[in-house]
């Protein structure tokens, strides 16, 4: 899966009550588990997670 598949699967919310941090953890868990990202494939780096959802990188890394 290339990067853009990955940040088609897995989403956060702005609006959401749930720290994005937990959106970003139960994002990754829920597309492992449905399939849509592979059990052993590496996930974008926390510079990339930071970029791409517009997030602090210590938001990222937890």
């Amino acid at each position: 899966m290339n990067k853009s598949d990955f940040f088609r699967h897995v989403t956060i919310d702005d609006y959401s009550a749930t720290p994005k941090y937990q959106q970003l953890a139960n994002a990754i868990i829920q597309a492992v588990k449905t399939g849509k990202i592979a059990e052993q494939e590496v996930l974008p780096s926390i510079n990339e997670l930071s970029f791409e959802f517009a997030i602090s990188r210590d938001t990222a890394e937890k």
